[in-house]
């Protein structure tokens, strides 16, 4: 069957007709299914088996009374009985109430049977550390969630290391359970207020929450969100799936009664008076009622102008906290019991075991408390409300109070604030298993590195536990938490501790050649996560240090990853000056390996620039070299090998890969190979430039050869990574689709295999810079064989990738794609085509990404 008849009855766009047939997504007759939507099953009946929620303990509320709230419930009820919205985001400032609201809210549902809920999982990120300075992710989440939810086996979740694929996982066994998501203080994992517009850190919750908020219409599953910040990603889906609640404070007849119930007494006009002055801020209203419960004898509320207010107090509902923690010490005493486990709490980022408070208790300025003193000690603090303690279980205090006491020890005993994480980092490094196999094992391992870069002992941390026991060595056998659980984020987290903050200057004890390695680690798994543009930092730094100790080998690398992720941030004129820069230092180095990889990295830069004479010329010359370095490999692989193989599909003027989209217009009928042609509305439509078909085709076949050989030798090699093979399987896809178009053939099902096996190694790569190109590849695949459905799909999940980067370059191939694959369809899947390639444009020439410019130009013509 030709190709034109092919996609006659295979290549479907929704709401337009070509050649007499109506095109949308995949036919009956289609050969290739669509992928299957997100979309739930009947909810369990309740009845059934009783419903097992999952970390309602992590949800810790500090103090008595809550008044002022029913707004907020009643919002909840709505939202999970409509089932309208997928996404429910509670959000407002520390100590506002938002957990508090959870948990009043969770009550209602457990008494109600849980109103038809298949599931209910909870999770704070407050549980598993607070501080911003040491960082969190979500791996241990997605682990347990998916875990409760889903019905994948162990392997089967440790394999899901694709932030996208996970998070996608997880969301359609949210949805397909009816499930109730709570996630409680996200803001660890969000950018600080004015950095990135708060934007997500962590790119496997940002797909989560993406995921759950596109599901299908009349989905019952729910997802709450608190943080202290907007979810800036959310945003232009705020509706129908998404509501956000911002948290108000207190009103005066709420704030009224909440200190009538906490005990406190006087007339109206005092406690509205008092209610306006700590701004109707819950946490610092609550720890009023308790002070003067417990400070005072009357209780009365005039007694809180007793409570000095220094100037420090002054700014924001901060500022009263303080003042009634530092009320609280004065009370307490300097050196009494309660003051001091106040300041153990400062310690911790998250809720201690008892033991675990006994530890840095033997630091200077910590009295010695007996267990019976001990017991009576946190059995007052619970009383007042100032921790949070079943009388069994981890003693919790809120973030706020941890921070303040944790900050004002540091400030007044720093030797005590040393010796007391000291004692912590030797306890979890003593007590933990050598090198324990799962992420929740090397959980005190994280925290030791956390509790030894506090005390200071930043290159015992590093070497003992980070890169001994949770990396299990740094070679090529090493890296144990990154490459076999997939622990990027928890990662991260550790090597920011041995960091001055802010910024990327490595601590002063660190070895130099440690202090090299950590700025590398953190920019490689920065990119890993997507932070593109954080990376620069660390990779700049590196790159310095490499240059002023001579050391030319590293120096030509760092080069080289500058200018890869410059090139993926869109600078292409900075990429290329940087690889001129890594080819001048392999050159001096002198080392074969570097001096070859680094001309492909130059050539592939002046490649994106449209430079495609200057590029073929250095290619040749990195091949020469490769035949000198291994005569037994005389062709460039890895990842060389596919930057050479991609400027060969491109030629001198556009190759084989723009020819390959012209025939595709053409069997479409949208350009027409005429001298002029008259277009839409009187305009004239010029004709495409002329190919040689056949030239072209033959370059298909040479890159073909060169993909299959080079793909044997990796599956050959003891050092090929999951990247290197999947590029080379990417290479046949593309090679493959566009020989076939050329000549005018049926879509082949093993182009589709190739773009499968490349997406998927991709994926377990974890190279989010790469996986838009195997998506993008896939989606024209797709709709070559009559997927229309599939090739959106891929579409849009590029579209989440590289604007999450941003990673403007993608932007504009994907656009481009759009607009050339669905372009004239009545239902544009997106805003309009015309609005696509105008946008395209606007990248293309804004980042000087001109090796796209005949593309657009074949493109543009295909509109009126």
């Amino acid at each position: 069957m030709k190709l034109r008849d092919k996609l006659k009855k295979m290549v479907r766009v929704e709401g337009i007709t070509v050649f007499g047939v109506r095109l949308g997504f995949p036919s009956p007759e289609s050969e290739t299914p669509p992928p299957q939507r997100l979309s739930p099953i009947a909810a369990p009946d309740p009845a059934a088996a009783p419903l097992l929620p999952h970390g309602e303990a992590q949800l810790r509320t500090y103090g008595d009374g809550f008044a002022g709230r029913e707004r907020e419930l009643e919002a909840l009820d709505a939202a999970w009985a409509r089932g309208r919205a997928r996404v429910f985001v509670l959000h407002a400032e520390g100590g506002a109430g938002k957990t508090r609201i959870l948990v009043a809210w969770l009550n209602r549902l457990r008494d109600a049977g849980w109103r038809g809920a298949g599931g209910v999982f909870a999770h704070s990120f407050y549980s598993q550390g607070n501080d911003q300075r040491r960082g969190a992710s979500s791996e241990v989440f997605f682990r347990q969630a998916l875990r409760y939810f889903g019905d994948l086996a162990e392997e089967e979740i440790a394999a899901l290391t694709d932030p996208a694929e996970k998070a996608r996982a997880l969301a359609a066994a949210i949805l397909r359970r009816r499930g109730l998501l709570i996630l409680d203080g996200i803001e660890p994992l969000q950018y600080p207020p004015g950095v990135n517009r708060g934007q997500f850190k962590d790119p496997a919750l940002a797909h989560l929450l993406l995921s759950l908020a596109g599901a299908g219409t009349g989905t019952k599953a729910l997802c709450v969100v608190t943080s202290r910040q907007l979810v800036t990603e959310l945003a232009p889906r705020e509706g129908e799936a998404v509501a956000r609640h911002p948290l108000d404070r207190l009103d005066a007849e709420a704030g009224c009664a909440l200190l009538r119930d906490l005990g406190a007494r006087g007339g109206e006009d005092e406690l509205r008076e008092a209610v306006e002055e700590y701004r109707g801020h819950a946490y610092s209203l609550m720890l009023l009622g308790s002070y003067l419960r417990d400070a005072t004898d009357d209780r009365d509320i005039r007694r809180r102008r007793e409570i000095p207010l220094l100037a420090e107090d002054r700014a924001g509902h901060g500022g009263h906290v303080q003042r009634i923690f530092r009320a609280y010490v004065a009370h307490f005493g300097e050196g009494s019991p309660e003051t001091a486990l106040l300041r153990l709490m400062g310690f911790f980022d998250r809720p201690a075991e008892r033991e675990l408070l006994a530890v840095p208790r033997d630091a200077d300025l910590f009295p010695s408390l007996a267990p019976e003193q001990l017991q009576r000690t946190l059995n007052r603090l619970q009383g007042l409300r100032l921790i949070a303690w079943d009388g069994r279980g981890p003693i919790d205090a809120h973030p706020l109070l941890r921070q303040w006491f944790g900050a004002e020890l540091r400030e007044k005993s720093p030797a005590a604030w040393r010796e007391g994480h000291r004692l912590l980092f030797e306890h979890f490094a003593r007590t933990t298993p050598y090198r324990p196999d799962t992420l929740e094992g090397l959980e005190p391992l994280y925290r030791a590195v956390s509790h030894g870069c506090a005390a200071g002992l930043h290159e015992k941390a590093l070497v003992d536990v980070y890169r001994d026991r949770i990396l299990r060595g740094a070679g090529d056998d090493g890296f144990y938490s990154t490459f076999k659980l997939g622990a990027i984020g928890m990662d991260l987290a550790a090597v920011e501790n041995f960091f001055v903050q802010p910024g990327w200057k490595p601590a002063p004890d660190l070895a130099e050649s440690d202090r090299a390695w950590l700025l590398n680690e953190a920019a490689m798994h920065l990119r890993a996560l997507g932070r593109l543009a954080e990376a620069l930092g660390p990779l700049r730094a590196g790159l310095e240090m490499a240059i002023e100790r001579e050391d030319w080998e590293n120096a030509a690398r760092a080069a080289n990853n500058l200018s890869q992720l410059r090139l993926t941030l869109g600078a292409v004129e900075q990429a290329v000056a940087s690889a001129a820069r890594s080819v001048e230092y392999a050159d001096k180095s002198g080392d074969l390996f570097q001096r070859m990889a680094r001309r492909t990295t130059h050539a592939d830069a002046l490649h994106q620039a449209g430079e495609r004479q200057r590029a073929r010329e250095l290619f040749a010359a990195a091949e020469t070299l490769q035949r000198e370095w291994q005569p037994q490999y005389p062709r460039l692989y890895f990842v060389q090998g596919f930057r050479y193989a991609d400027l060969l599909l491109a030629g001198i003027d556009g190759g084989a890969e723009r020819a390959a989209w012209r025939a595709w217009l053409d069997q479409l009928g949208w350009i027409r190979p005429k001298a002029a042609s008259q277009g839409h509305a009187g305009r004239m439509r010029p004709a495409p430039p002329p190919f040689d078909a056949r030239a072209r085709i033959a370059d298909c076949q040479a890159v073909t050869a060169r993909a299959e050989e080079t793909l044997e030798w990796m599956k050959n090699a003891s050092n090929a990574s999951l990247l290197d093979i999947a590029l080379d399987r990417l290479t046949l896809a593309r090679a493959g689709l566009y020989g076939g178009l050329l000549a005018g053939q049926e879509a082949d099902a093993a182009i589709e295999d190739h773009a499968n096996a490349a997406v998927a190694g991709l994926r377990k790569a974890g190279t989010m810079d790469h996986l838009p190109r195997g998506l993008l590849t896939r989606a024209w695949a797709r709709a070559a064989r009559g997927d229309g459905e599939g090739a959106r799909a891929d579409l849009d999940e590029a579209w989440e990738i590289a604007a999450s980067g941003p990673m403007p370059l993608f932007q504009a191939d994907i656009r481009l794609a759009r607009a050339r694959l669905f372009g004239r369809a009545d239902d544009y899947p997106w805003e309009s085509a015309r609005a696509d390639l105008d946008e395209a444009r606007r990248l293309i020439g804004e980042h000087g990404y001109h090796c796209r410019d005949g593309e657009l130009a074949d493109a543009q013509a295909m509109l009126p």
